[in-house]
């Protein structure tokens, strides 16, 4: 029995080694802007504005998210003062929200929260 161990050949490490400078240089070169490239990043990110925020008042937590959409991050919690997690959002409803109606919707949204069956609180605030 003839026992045959693979080698690679120094060939295919060369290429193998190139190819990674290769990658490895075309991913620096994407990834630092010139200063043409940097100003128009800039002046696009001034141009760009967020979407006005909904209101979510009354409406089911899940609804909420929805309305949201997956790009935007969301703090719930529940302003009954019984400190409770939420679970199950569809079983929620907004009482609260920030920002307000109408402002920015920004990265985070902040929602504070009951059961369906509960009433909101006078006070509820979502950041608190």
């Amino acid at each position: 029995m003839i026992e045959h161990t693979a080698r690679p050949r120094k060939n295919t490490m060369t290429i193998t080694a190139t190819c990674m400078v290769l990658a490895i240089s075309g991913f620096w070169l994407t990834a630092v802007p010139t200063s043409a490239s940097a100003t128009s990043v800039a002046s696009v990110a001034e141009t760009q504005t967020d979407p006005p925020m909904p209101d979510l008042k009354s409406k089911s937590l899940t609804a909420a998210y929805n309305t949201l959409g997956a790009g935007t991050k969301v703090e719930a919690k529940d302003v009954s003062g019984q400190g409770r997690h939420i679970l199950w959002p569809n079983n929620w409803k907004v009482c609260d929200q920030s920002p307000a109606p109408g402002r920015p919707v920004g990265k985070t949204v902040k929602i504070g929260a009951v059961k369906k069956a509960e009433e909101c609180p006078r006070m509820a605030t979502a950041t608190r």
